[in-house]
């Protein structure tokens, strides 16, 4: 992963310098947002799956899911209900910035093989 990240500093790095270009025109515009598609192409396979709550919510169905905390500290079983993060045991309320779906259950006789 941390090649992935560099590259999205020579990304940054390369938007930049032309950004300061004095004679910026339409193909340095085109160039510059479609390195900006490019970096949010890498950022979702560094996220592994991870799915930012600025981009979406989770459905009605899926009311359940695992969530990252504001401060990356801990992974939870959480819900998403009336507009609001909570823990599942005893709803304290809780700042979830990214989910993504619950595995499949576990299945002992997937494993014997």
């Amino acid at each position: 992963m941390r090649e992935l990240e560099k590259i999205l500093e020579e990304i940054d790095e390369t938007i930049e310098r032309y950004g300061k270009n004095p004679y910026i025109d339409e193909k340095v515009t085109d160039l510059c947002y479609g390195l900006n598609i490019a970096k949010d192409i890498i950022r979702k396979h560094i996220n592994d799956g991870w799915i930012p709550v600025e981009e979406r919510l989770p459905e009605e169905s899926l009311n359940s899911v695992i969530g990252w905390d504001e401060y990356r500290e801990r992974c939870c079983f959480v819900q998403y209900y009336g507009g609001k993060w909570a823990l599942r045991a005893d709803r304290e309320p809780i700042k979830i910035i990214a989910w993504r779906p619950l595995p499949e259950p576990y299945r002992p006789e997937r494993s014997m093989n």
